[in-house]
C-alpha cells in the first residue's frame, strides 16, 4: 500500500442525516487504510456529521447543500465547494448521491482534481416523475458520469442504465455494497406488543413505499413496527388512523442500530418504489430475518424470489398482504429463506471486498 500513503481523500453528500448512501460513506471514512486521509463535505447537521466527528474525520458543511431543487442555492452551495477546492488540495473526490454528485464532479474539474469518483446510490430517473422530468434527470446524471473519471453503480441494474451510452466505456464498475460484521451489543427494546410482529426500517419517504405496508396491514393478522422518520410521518400516521390500524401499526422513530433488535420479529418488509443496492436488507437479511421486498434496483441482486425471499411488483398492497400472510403462516419456510439469505450476503456482500474494490477504483 506504498503508493497509497498520504492520499487525501474527500467524500462530497448532499444530506446529513442517516440513510443508505450516508452509511456508505461512513462506513468508507472510517475504515480506509491509515494511509488514506479522510474528509467529508455534506449539507446539513444530522447524525451523519455527528458519527463522523465522534471518529476523529475531518466534516465540512456545505452552507445551502439540500435534496430539494432550488437555483439560488445550488449557485451558493457549487461557490462554497468551489472556493474550498481551492484551498485546499485533495488527490481523490469520491462524490455521493445525485445533487451531491453532479455539482461535485463538476466543481473537482473546474478545479482540477485528478481523480474524480461518483457512486450512485441508484438512479433518480427512477422514480415517479413525467416523461421529461425523467429524461432531464438521465441526462444530468450521463453528465454527472462524463465528468467523474469513473463511477460505481451498487447494482447491475444501475450499471447496465448507461455502460452503452456514448463516452462511458471503461468508466463504469459495479461494486456491491458490503456490510461489517458487527460485534456490538447493545440493551434490547423491551416490546409489549401482540406477535407476530412485521416490521421494516425506511426513511418515512415516498420512495420507500410504506403506504402500501400500511394499506396492507388490512388484510395481515399481525402488528406493524416501523421505525425510521421523514417528511412523510404525519400522513403515514393519520392513514393508520383513518384505516383503523393505529392499534397495531407502531412507529418507533429513528434507532440508530435497528438490526440489532431484527430477533423479535418475524417477517421484514421493504416495499420501495425506488432502490439501489439497499442497505437494510444485508443487515436484516445477515441476522436471520426472513425479507420480503419489491423487484426494483438491485434487490433482485441479493434476493432470489421463492429461495432466499419473496419479491413482488412495487405499490401493490394485495400482493404485500398475500406474500407476508403465506411467511407468517409457514415457520419452516420463514426459516429456510432467512438461512438461505443470510449464506447470499455472507459470501457476496461482505465489506472487506468492498472496500478493496473500491480502494482499486480509486488507484486506477
Amino acid at each position: 500500500m506504498d503508493e497509497l500513503a498520504q492520499k487525501k481523500i474527500l467524500f462530497v453528500i448532499t444530506k446529513s442525516n442517516w440513510g443508505g448512501a450516508q452509511k456508505y460513506v461512513y462506513d468508507l471514512a472510517t475504515n480506509l487504510p491509515s494511509s488514506y486521509e479522510c474528509a467529508v463535505a455534506l449539507g446539513g447537521n444530522g447524525l451523519l456529521k455527528k458519527r463522523l466527528e465522534e471518529k476523529g474525520i475531518g466534516v465540512v458543511s456545505i452552507p445551502y447543500l439540500e435534496r430539494d431543487i432550488s437555483l439560488l442555492k445550488e449557485m451558493r452551495a457549487f461557490y462554497f465547494l468551489f472556493q474550498f477546492l481551492r484551498k485546499n488540495s485533495y488527490d481523490i473526490v469520491h462524490v455521493n448521491s445525485s445533487k451531491a454528485g453532479g455539482l461535485g464532479a463538476l466543481v473537482a474539474r473546474l478545479c482540477g482534481v485528478k481523480k474524480i469518483i461518483f457512486t450512485a446510490h441508484g438512479w433518480p430517473f427512477y422514480e415517479d416523475r413525467n416523461v421529461f422530468s425523467r429524461t432531464s434527470i438521465k441526462l444530468l446524471s450521463w453528465l454527472t458520469i462524463l465528468f467523474s473519471h469513473f463511477t460505481i453503480t451498487v447494482c447491475d441494474r444501475d450499471y447496465h442504465a448507461f455502460n452503452k451510452w456514448p463516452f462511458v466505456k471503461g468508466k463504469i464498475v459495479r461494486i456491491y455494497n458490503g456490510i461489517l460484521d458487527s460485534a456490538e451489543i447493545e440493551e434490547k427494546l423491551s416490546l409489549n406488543i401482540s406477535r407476530p410482529i412485521v416490521a421494516t426500517v425506511a426513511e418515512l419517504h415516498p420512495n420507500k413505499g410504506l403506504r402500501f405496508l400500511i394499506e396492507a396491514m388490512k388484510d395481515i393478522p399481525a402488528s406493524l413496527i416501523i421505525i425510521g422518520e421523514g417528511q412523510e410521518r404525519k400522513y403515514l400516521e393519520r392513514l393508520a388512523k383513518e384505516l383503523g390500524l393505529s392499534d397495531r401499526i407502531y412507529f418507533f422513530g429513528f434507532i440508530e442500530n435497528p438490526s440489532n433488535i431484527m430477533d423479535r420479529f418475524d417477517v421484514f418488509v421493504l416495499p420501495s418504489i425506488k432502490e439501489g443496492l439497499p442497505f437494510v436488507i444485508l443487515e436484516v437479511g445477515i441476522r436471520g430475518l426472513p425479507v420480503v421486498a419489491t423487484r426494483i434496483g438491485g434487490i433482485p441482486e441479493i434476493i432470489t424470489d421463492q429461495k432466499s425471499g419473496l419479491l413482488i411488483e412495487p405499490k401493490n398492497s394485495i400482493e404485500i398482504a398475500r406474500v407476508v400472510n403465506l411467511l407468517l403462516n409457514d415457520a419452516a419456510l420463514r426459516q429456510t429463506y432467512s438461512s438461505a439469505l443470510a449464506e447470499v450476503i455472507n459470501k457476496k456482500f461482505n465489506f472487506a471486498r468492498m472496500l478493496q474494490e473500491t480502494a482499486t477504483v480509486y488507484e486506477r
